[in-house]
């Protein structure tokens, strides 16, 4: 049960993914030129850096992700050595500081490197704020990354160019020969050559973590059956397929970035601020285990290979519904949706089935496609007219804006007609009206609502979908059902999932603006709750994710979710069950922000020369959506 419950979680498939040789294909500029869609889908400089270190990735102390190789308008990279209980440290932190402040207009970039696991995350918040420390520090606790640059002690100082990403000096922050930090700076940023040399600094030793022989069969394999074939095996379509040793032998190198940079296993929450059950990510240990198996060489032992025959997760899936669930209900589309070569910017609406026979509380639902890799997401929503009454509706809307078609608004920003129908009309006329997505950007699965909780869908009520088609350069065809299952046992008076949205749909991204970010409207709750899950979605410049709140009549803003590294490829984040539900004050004001990055340091960004608007355009427009799922506190009695 446990291993079952990193699928769980409220509103998205818990792992958004598939291959990037198995990926859809859209639409990207005006000579009809296609490229693949997500998960590493555009070669770029920073992909295909090579140097003399590795790329990684590291939060900071304030959880904002960082990216070594994304720093390509930096001169140089500055990384120090740090430990906050070391007072030769301490005693620099001044002299640092003046020199970042020095050379922040050169384009350098300051970090400082923290390697100690006894440093906790609230202890390097309070030593930057209480010392003014303007620039990172790097959290490494794995003592990964110390390794990799060869910093053995703290005020130990060394400079990266990015040109080649390699160590151009090695040493203290200043010295008695001169042979100093800021001397060194001076010279590199005069174009003067210099030999790098290693002179002992007196800071603090950074204690090295024992290396032994990994066994593959004892140590590495468990790791990676748990981890990696979640979804790397054939049954899934998500390559490539990692279910032996050979296998895993051919994808070392791409093994061990995708490992230092945080892109696998897909899953982003910052667990600084939660505990999620659908979290996948390696643990310090096993990520520790396994970038220094592939540094021995990625050795085998044992006759058998464990890995081999390993269990599809589908199947697993398949045993916990038929142990757990019972088929209630199922629908399916009544014709194919044709689809265009360049796909549809516009979402299409679509009845599925007549009304309910029945009330049905729904605890699971598994989406069904007969052209998964045509579709960017499908939502659906539980409404209490037939989809006819709401086209009907929709014609005053279209009639305000007849010039609001896909031909006539490239970028994206396309009005949906019909949903401002259905969502007017519900909202106003049905406190039971549920929209929920049922598959995005990656591989069917079932996903399942909270333990506590489950999807109401009232006798009489129609479920529409909405789809959103990408295009692969040739007409096709998409045909989509749902099969919806019950739980085996549900209590007399269950509770009922409800969804709020958080949204900012009026914005514009400034062309090669690496950082930019947008808020959403405030969000309140009008009874008291226990949120059980989110939902974040934004396109191919999104870069992080959160969501705060203040409670009432408080007027301090906490972070409730973080998302530090947002991945569009694997929708990382789309969907985070929380371990236990949180409650949540009547009254409690929640806001989202969204960060985005539309520069060319961004691997993911098609055009980082054009402002970007909202709209549904994947390539050519951004959203800021952030979903919170949950139930009333009352109905828990």
């Amino acid at each position: 049960m446990n291993k079952i419950k990193i699928f769980l979680f409220t509103l998205m498939p818990a792992l958004l993914v598939v291959g990037f040789l198995n990926s859809s294909r859209f639409f990207t500029n005006s000579n009809k030129t296609f490229i693949p869609l997500g998960y590493g889908f555009k070669s770029t400089r920073i992909t295909n850096a090579k140097g003399e270190i590795n790329n990684f990735s590291l939060l900071d102390q304030n959880g904002v992700f960082h990216e070594l190789y994304r720093n390509l308008d930096s001169k140089a990279i500055v990384i120090i050595g740090q430990q906050r209980n070391c007072e030769n440290d301490r005693k620099t932190i001044p002299l640092v500081n003046e020199l970042y402040s020095r050379y922040l207009n050169k384009k350098i970039s300051f970090f400082y490197l923290n390697s100690e696991k006894e440093d906790s995350r609230l202890s390097l918040i309070n030593l930057a704020v209480q010392n003014n420390i303007p620039f990172p520090i790097l959290i490494d606790q794995s003592k990964l990354i110390s390794e990799i640059l060869g910093i053995t002690h703290s005020g130990e100082a060394i400079v990266l160019d990015p040109n080649e990403w390699k160590i151009v000096y090695r040493g203290p922050i200043i010295s008695p020969n001169q042979n100093s930090l800021s001397n060194f700076l001076e010279n590199f940023l005069a174009n003067k050559t210099t030999q790098l040399t290693k002179t002992n600094t007196n800071g603090c030793e950074i204690t090295p973590l024992p290396s032994t022989p990994l066994s593959y069969e004892k140590v590495i394999a468990p790791i990676w059956k748990t981890k990696c074939l979640k979804c790397h095996v054939e049954e899934s379509g998500i390559l490539p397929t990692l279910n032996s040793y050979e296998k895993i032998r051919s994808w070392i190198e791409m093994s061990k970035e995708t490992i230092l940079t945080e892109r696998m296993p897909p899953f982003s929450a910052d667990t600084y601020y939660g505990s999620y059950k659908n979290n996948i990510s390696l643990s310090l240990d096993e990520k520790r285990t396994l970038i220094k198996w592939i540094d021995q060489g990625a050795p085998r032992d044992g006759i058998t290979d464990p890995l081999l025959n390993s269990a599809n997760k589908q199947n697993n899936m398949k045993v916990f519904i038929e142990n757990n669930f019972k088929k209630a209900y199922s629908l399916s589309m009544n014709h194919e949706i044709k689809i265009p070569p360049q796909g549809n910017t516009e979402y299409i609406y679509t009845q599925i089935g007549e009304a309910a026979p029945r009330d049905m509380w729904i605890g699971a639902i598994h989406f069904h496609s007969t052209n998964l890799r045509q579709l960017h997401h499908v939502a659906m929503l539980v409404v209490s007219k037939p989809l006819s009454f709401y086209k009907k509706s929709s014609e005053q809307f279209r009639k305000l804006r007849p010039n609001d078609t896909i031909n006539t608004k490239p970028d994206g920003n396309i009005s949906l007609f019909e949903l401002t129908a259905i969502t007017e009309y519900e909202k106003k006329m049905n406190p039971n009206y549920f929209r929920a997505q049922v598959w995005a950007a990656g591989r069917s699965q079932p996903f399942f609502v909270d333990s506590k909780a489950n999807i109401f869908i009232p006798k009489g009520s129609y479920i529409i979908l909405e789809s959103h088609h990408m295009g692969s350069g040739r007409a096709e065809t998409e045909k989509s059902s749902l099969d919806f299952y019950q739980r085996n046992i549900l209590p007399k008076k269950p509770l009922q999932l409800r969804v709020k949205m958080l949204a900012n749909i009026s914005f514009k991204i400034p062309a090669n603006a690496n950082n930019f970010t947008v808020d959403t409207k405030e969000v309140t709750f009008s009874k008291d709750v226990f949120i059980v899950s989110f939902g974040g979605h934004l396109h191919m410049r999104g870069k992080s994710v959160k969501l705060s709140y203040k409670e009432p009549i408080q007027n301090e803003q906490r972070v409730f979710l973080s998302i530090p590294n947002y991945n569009y490829g694997w929708h990382t984040g789309a969907g985070l069950s929380l371990e236990s539900p949180i409650f949540i004050k009547k009254g409690s004001r929640f806001t989202g922000s969204c960060t985005y990055d539309n520069s060319t340091q961004n691997p993911y960004n098609p055009d980082p020369t054009q402002d970007v608007p909202w709209g549904q355009r994947v390539d050519r427009s951004e959203m800021c959506n952030l979903m919170v799922s949950f139930y009333f506190a009352e109905d828990v009695k």
